[in-house]
């Protein structure tokens, strides 16, 4: 899997502040951190397309010009992010995506504190695969000019789940 754990502030300017993309067609790792250096990191045949991204935020604020955290997968692995700070950008707070039709994969993010705030959305979480989406929220989400939060399953499909559990603070958009 791809793990990425900050403990401190993370500002990308006109980037993403984290940018995590798995390819499991061509089997390659895209992560960018915050000054836009990108590298690709190929993973083996084993793990293909069922790489999973799991982000976790301990503290500190993570800002980008495009999205605060990105995370994008065509292959079959879950994606979960855990926030505990500030995550805003001047676009979309966090984006979390799955694009392969036949994926079994999970997007499971955790607003344990701090708020998601983005000029558009705050978060937007789609699956266009088979799994689920689910958000616990504890924590201020705002979408200035568009929606608070998108969640979505594009696959006509599937018979995934759409939850959002908010347990305090404020959803906006």
């Amino acid at each position: 899997s791809v793990s990425i754990t900050t403990n401190g502030n993370v500002e990308g300017t006109s980037n993403n502040g984290i940018e995590a993309t798995v390819d499991g067609q061509t089997k390659k790792v895209l992560i960018c951190d915050a000054s836009g250096v990108c590298t690709y990191e190929y993973i083996s045949d084993a793990e293909g397309s069922a790489t999973s991204i799991d982000i976790v935020q301990k503290s500190g604020n993570i800002k980008g010009g495009n999205a605060g955290i990105y995370t994008a997968t065509n292959g079959t692995g879950n994606i979960s992010i855990t926030t505990a700070g500030e995550v805003s950008s001047n676009w979309v707070g966090l984006i979390a995506s799955i694009t392969y039709p036949t994926s079994t994969g999970n997007i499971d993010i955790i607003q344990k504190s701090g708020n998601i705030t983005g000029l558009l959305d705050g978060i937007s979480a789609s699956t266009g695969g088979m799994g689920n989406v689910n958000l616990e929220i504890a924590g201020n989400v705002e979408g200035t000019y568009g929606r608070g939060i998108y969640i979505a399953n594009t696959n006509s499909l599937s018979s995934g789940s759409l939850n959002i559990n908010q347990t305090s603070g404020t959803i906006v958009g």
